[in-house]
């Protein structure tokens, strides 16, 4: 999993003023990636290392993005493809 400190240097974040938000969009990003994809995923190295790449991105996005609406059309093809590999049973 994908901690603070590995977030908030992918984010180029230096302060300490918003770790509580920046956390709560890792536990947040971490959730639905296993309500999308089950957790299966976490017993496999290849698998949790791109689950962390998506957990950085949709942190990216949503702190990006704190408008607190998302249109589902935006999803980019990596996005989708990672939660497919994911989810397969390879």
């Amino acid at each position: 999993m994908v901690n603070l400190k590995d977030m908030k240097d992918y984010l180029r974040v230096d302060s300490e003023e918003e770790d509580i938000l920046i956390q709560e969009l890792i536990e947040t990003a971490v959730s639905y990636i296993d309500e999308c994809c089950g957790i299966a995923y976490k017993n496999k190295d290849n698998k949790k290392k791109l689950s962390d790449l998506l957990t950085k991105k949709i942190v990216a996005d949503m702190y990006s993005n704190r408008e607190g609406t998302i249109d589902k059309q935006v999803q980019d093809r990596k996005v989708t493809t990672i939660l497919e590999l994911l989810s397969s049973g390879d």
